[in-house]
């Protein structure tokens, strides 16, 4: 087994865990069945176990963006309502849910297991993540055993793509890998308002003073001893620091990330070669050198990310085969899942008299008569602290 996987396994125990802990609260039954999969079920405690663990991760990324879970991600339609981020990754979830155990339903067919060091330290960490957390383990209506089936899912996950793509035909050329490196100076002819992201022209006086500064650039390459190691940079830095980018691309013809009136000017040159004039895109004005026709490292990097594609790509087909090939059925339990804004992340229990919930946000809420709510500050215990 590559100690990258065991790497891989409890660094998603840590993640599981930097969450929140929750104060006492009614258990939810977390033996319902939310989902089953062919012959296998899934269970509440399991499912918001998993759906706790990838909010307390996604968490970080929708700060950063200044998003909530209750903002819309997609807006109505006719046919449909309109769907929040925490639909989203509810949604998301039950797909990756259905992938891992299909994935561990098919495990058999490419003598896949667990290692005996790997699943003790599963073992081991299922029971420390549900002893240092017991109340909020509880209040999700999550197991020990529930802790210990989700890890280890997605142990199988990971330990499926290999044996997988060995069974995929992947062919590439020297050919189709080849790419060519080029350096290259630019300037933008607009100005982006980054807070709004508006983008305004610069004026003509503006744009006249940049093509006189891209020139005298063009102009000392041109006129170097050698333009082959000519450095853009340094010159570029003495000219305007503020204005002027320079950088290195590879690239091939199905593969550019660089405007065609770029490419096709490098496509004119040899190795080392200046391009004699400012490439005006309409958006940016452009100096190109080659600096490699045919750039061997680049190539085999190329090869090696083309190679790698295909094989991600048989994977998905392959498991998307199976999915196909099942039968998903979806329980009412599954509905008692909830992410929003106000609530963090919550399991709702009914019963005749009363609808309760428990929640892992950070954020209080008031509680109507009907509703027993218990709100949890933020914990970043790692589980794996003692058990890796």
């Amino acid at each position: 087994m590559k100690s990258g996987k065991k790497t891989l396994i409890t660094g998603v125990v840590s993640v599981l865990t930097a969450a929140t802990v929750l104060a006492g609260c009614g258990k939810p039954d977390g033996t319902t069945t939310v989902l089953k999969i062919n012959d296998e079920e899934i269970n509440l405690g399991e499912a918001a176990f998993y759906l706790n663990y990838t909010m307390a991760e996604e968490s970080a990324w929708l700060d950063m963006y200044g998003i909530n879970w209750d903002d819309t991600y997609q807006t109505a339609t006719s046919s449909q309502d309109a769907v929040t981020f925490g639909d989203s990754l509810k949604d998301s979830i039950k797909d990756n849910i259905v992938d891992a155990v299909v994935l561990k339903q098919h495990a058999d067919d490419y003598d896949v297991t667990i290692p005996d060091d790997l699943q003790s330290q599963i073992d081991e960490a299922a029971q420390y993540t549900y002893e240092e957390n017991q109340d909020a383990m509880d209040e999700m209506g999550t197991s020990e055993d529930d802790i210990k089936n989700v890890l280890e899912l997605i142990t199988i996950q990971q330990l499926m793509y290999d044996p997988i793509v060995a069974d995929a035909d992947v062919e590439v050329t020297d050919e189709q890998a080849a790419e060519c490196t080029v350096t290259y100076a630019r300037v933008a002819l607009t100005t982006t308002d980054t807070s709004t992201y508006t983008v305004t022209e610069k004026t003509d006086d503006e744009k006249a003073q940049l093509k006189t500064e891209m020139q005298q650039l063009l102009d000392e390459a041109l006129a170097s001893d050698d333009p082959a190691s000519f450095d853009f940079s340094t010159a570029a830095q003495e000219i305007d620091s503020d204005n002027i980018a320079v950088s290195t691309s590879s690239y091939n013809d199905d593969n550019k990330s660089l405007p065609d009136e770029v490419t096709e000017a490098a496509a004119e040159l040899s190795d080392g070669e200046v391009y004699t004039e400012l490439i005006d895109t309409g958006d940016y004005y452009y100096i190109v050198r080659m600096d490699a026709t045919y750039d061997e490292e680049a190539s085999a990097s190329n090869k090696e990310s083309l190679i790698s594609e295909q094989e991600q790509q048989y994977y998905q087909d392959t498991l998307d085969g199976w999915v196909n090939d099942s039968t998903v059925e979806t329980e009412k339990a599954w509905d008692t899942l909830e992410v929003t804004d106000q609530h963090g992340y919550s399991v709702k229990t009914v019963s005749t008299s009363t609808d309760s919930s428990v929640t892992s946000g950070s954020e209080s809420t008031t509680s109507e008569s009907t509703t027993s709510e218990s709100t949890a500050s933020e914990s970043t215990t790692s589980a794996v602290s003692s058990a890796s």
